[in-house]
């Protein structure tokens, strides 16, 4: 017997054919099969298995063997601490708050203080102001044809305090009548360095309070031009300290402003200075 290449067996099978003879093939017939083969080996693969997870017997439960008066004490002891927990955050948005209003109270009353000491200086300072202005007429002559004046102008201290260091800056001038424009170029010159700026008057470095001083400074100007195109112009400015040692300044501006020699008050240049008397602190 053969086998294939399985070693399975191969059957025989017999027919019987006409040799050239024109007959009919036979029916085959049975083929003979030897079946004494041996059995075949089947190989078997091993497969591999997952490792096996050892199983952790559950652990005994702790028995619990604290006292029931230890538990309450722990139970008491944590209530409390929460309840002074609490106590202590409203205490200290209560301390937060009385910490505000107190430095509040405290800002207002600086506030109060400042605007008491400074309405105080204001009501003590010193005030320098034009008390009258005394008119002299000086005819034409031969030297000056045209009719002028001469005015003395008396200073006053209207403060209740001493003026100190005061110092007098003042120029006439022969011009159009004196608009914003012209008085505030004047006023200009008073504030220029030391070097190029118009020279002091003499006056009293120091004004007594309530008191007119009793040497006047003099200004000088002449009528008007018939057409009133030109016009006698004076203007000036003060400086002083009040007794707080806080500066100040009053400017004056006066027109000559009918043939009659009648001084008026320009619409520009009379003021004062409007100088807290709170000093700024010191950077």
């Amino acid at each position: 017997m053969e086998f294939d290449q399985f070693g399975r067996p191969i059957r025989s099978i017999t027919y019987d054919v006409a040799q050239d003879s024109g007959e009919s093939v036979g029916i085959p017939q049975q083929p003979n099969v030897e079946r004494d083969f041996a059995p075949r080996q089947t190989s078997v693969v091993s497969q591999p298995h997952p490792p096996s997870i050892p199983q952790i017997p559950p652990a005994n439960e702790a028995r619990d063997n604290t006292p029931q008066w230890k538990k309450r004490l722990e139970y008491v002891a944590a209530g409390i601490g929460i309840g002074l927990l609490i106590v202590n955050f409203f205490q200290l948005r209560a301390t937060k708050k009385s910490a505000d209003a107190a430095r509040s109270a405290a800002d207002t009353a600086t506030q109060a203080l400042r605007a008491g000491a400074e309405q105080f200086r204001t009501d003590e300072r010193a005030w320098i102001q034009i008390d009258s202005i005394k008119k002299t007429i000086i005819p034409p002559s031969a030297t000056f044809p045209t009719l002028s004046f001469r005015y003395e102008v008396f200073l006053k201290n209207v403060g209740k305090t001493i003026a100190k260091n005061a110092k007098l800056r003042r120029i006439s001038s022969l011009g159009g009548y004196p608009d914003e424009k012209m008085v505030e170029m004047t006023l200009k010159h008073f504030l220029v360095p030391e070097a190029t700026q118009v020279p002091f008057y003499p006056i009293p470095r120091a004004f007594a309070p309530n008191t007119v001083l009793p040497i006047p400074f003099t200004l000088g100007g002449t009528v008007p031009t018939s057409n009133n195109t030109l016009y006698s112009t004076s203007m000036g400015r003060i400086d002083y300290t009040d007794d707080f040692n806080i500066p100040h300044w009053m400017t004056f501006c006066l027109v000559v402003w009918n043939v009659a020699g009648d001084l008026q008050y320009c619409e520009y240049g009379n003021d004062q200075d409007r100088n807290p008397e709170t000093p700024s602190p010191k950077r």
